[in-house]
C-alpha cells in the first residue's frame, strides 16, 4: 500500500498546488488528499470537526499551501512549522474583508478558526503553533471597536511578524550566543536529527573559532539528519578524515596540549572538526567517543518533561548510560503548563508503509 491507499478524494474537484520537490521540480499535489492516516482507524480520512459559524467560510490558498507542504513533510520541524503558518496567517488577515455592517474583531477569529481546522485536518498542531494561535487570538480580541479595519489588519500583521523576529528568531540568536559557551576545543558533539535551534548553535560555536567535531545520529523513515548535515558542510565545517590525513594541518600545532586527551579517552577528540553521520543503531558506540549531546525540543511541560520526536529519550538515555551532560536549547514560546504522564499521550501516528521505502539514495526523500 503507499499513501494514496489510506486517503479518500474530497468531495467536488480537487484543488491543486504546485510545490517544489527535493530535486527542485515542481509537482502536482491534490490539495484535499494530504490528510494524516490512521486518524479514525486504518484507511479512515480525518473528519474535519466544523461548527455552524465556520460552515461556508472558504479556505485561502496560502493556508492550503502551508498544509499540504507540512502534510507531506515538506516543512517539518516545529520552528519551521510555526513561522509557516503565521505568514500564512498574515496573509489571510491582509485579505480578508469582513460583512458589511460588522467589526473585525467580531468575525475575523471565526474566519481563522476555519482556517486553523483545515491546518489541524492536515497535520496534528504543535504546542508551539498552539501558543503562538492562542496569542494571535487574544491580540484580535484586544482590538478596539473604534479602530478602522484596514488599521487594524495593519497592526495584526506587524505584530505578527515582531512575534516571529522576538520569539523565535531572536531567542535562537541568545540561545546560539549562551550556547557557544557549552562548546569547548576538542569536544565531540553528538546532535538527533535536525533541529535548526542546534544547527545555529553549532554553526555559532564554529563561527566564534570553536574546533570540535559533530556526530549526527538519525532514524528512519524522513532522515531527517542529512539536512543537518549537508547545512553544516555548508558552512565550512571541514572534513574529519581530511584534516587527520593532513595531520590537521596548523591548528593542530597551535592547540593546547592538554586536547589530544578529550573525549574522556573513549577515541579521537574533536580537535579537528568535521561532521559524521550514522543511524541510530550505532548510538551505543558513537556515545563512547562523545563528550556532549545537544537534542532538539518541540516542548517542554510543567513537570519539566521534554516532548521530541521519536527516539529522543534513546539518546537521552544512552548518553545517561555513558555519564555525557545532554543539552537541550529551547525557545520559551514552545513551553506548555501542561503535564504529561505518560510517553504515548501526544503521539504522532504516520504512515508504516513509509517505513518499507527503498532509501539507498542519500539525497532522496523516502
Amino acid at each position: 500500500m503507499t499513501r494514496d491507499d489510506y486517503v479518500a478524494a474530497s468531495t467536488g474537484e480537487p484543488c491543486k498546488v504546485g510545490i517544489a520537490g527535493a530535486s527542485g521540480e515542481t509537482t502536482e499535489a491534490l490539495l484535499n488528499d494530504a490528510i494524516p492516516p490512521f486518524s479514525n482507524g486504518l484507511g479512515q480520512r480525518k473528519v474535519a470537526k466544523l461548527s455552524s459559524s465556520m460552515m461556508g467560510i472558504a479556505i485561502h490558498p496560502r493556508i492550503k499551501e502551508v498544509g499540504l507542504r507540512m502534510a507531506t513533510m515538506e516543512i517539518s520541524g516545529a520552528n519551521a512549522r510555526v513561522v509557516s503558518v503565521l505568514e500564512a496567517f498574515a496573509d489571510v488577515i491582509a485579505d480578508y474583508t469582513p460583512p458589511p455592517q460588522t467589526a473585525l474583531y467580531r468575525n475575523l477569529a471565526t474566519h481563522l478558526s476555519a482556517q486553523i481546522n483545515f491546518l489541524v485536518y492536515q497535520r496534528p498542531m504543535s504546542t508551539g503553533m498552539g501558543n503562538a494561535i492562542r496569542w494571535l487570538k487574544s491580540q484580535i480580541l484586544d482590538i478596539s471597536a473604534g479602530m478602522n479595519d484596514d488599521e487594524a489588519k495593519s497592526k495584526l500583521v506587524t505584530m505578527i511578524g515582531d512575534y516571529v523576529k522576538e520569539r523565535i528568531t531572536a531567542a535562537g540568536d541568545v540561545i546560539a550566543e549562551l550556547g557557544v559557551e557549552k562548546i569547548q576545543d576538542g569536544d565531540v558533539v553528538l546532535t538527533y536529527g535536525n533541529s535548526s535551534t542546534v544547527q545555529r548553535l553549532l554553526i555559532a560555536a564554529r563561527d566564534m573559532g570553536r574546533r570540535f567535531r559533530v556526530i549526527v545520529v538519525d532514524s528512519r523513515p524522513h532522515n531527517d539528519g542529512r539536512k543537518l548535515v549537508h547545512k553544516l558542510v555548508a558552512a565550512g565545517f571541514s572534513n574529519l578524515e581530511a584534516a587527520e590525513a593532513t595531520g590537521g594541518s596548523s591548528d593542530a600545532t597551535s592547540a593546547p596540549a592538554d586536547l589530544s586527551t578529550r573525549g574522556k579517552g573513549r577515541g579521537r577528540n574533536g580537535l579537528f572538526g568535521g561532521v559524521s553521520y550514522a543511524p541510530i543503531t550505532a548510538l551505543s558506540f558513537l556515545m563512547r567517543e562523545t563528550t556532549k549531546v545537544f537534542l532538539g525540543a518541540e516542548s517542554f511541560f510543567a513537570n519539566g518533561a521534554m516532548l521530541s520526536r521519536a527516539g529522543t529519550a534513546m539518546v537521552a538515555l544512552s548518553a545517561h548510560s555513558f555519564h555525557v551532560p545532554v543539552i537541550v536549547p529551547c525557545e520559551t514560546y514552545k513551553f506548555s503548563e501542561k503535564i504529561q504522564l505518560d510517553a504515548v499521550v501526544s503521539n504522532e501516528l504516520g504512515v508504516p508503509d513509509a517505513l518499507m521505502y527503498k532509501t539507498g539514495v542519500p539525497d532522496a526523500e523516502p
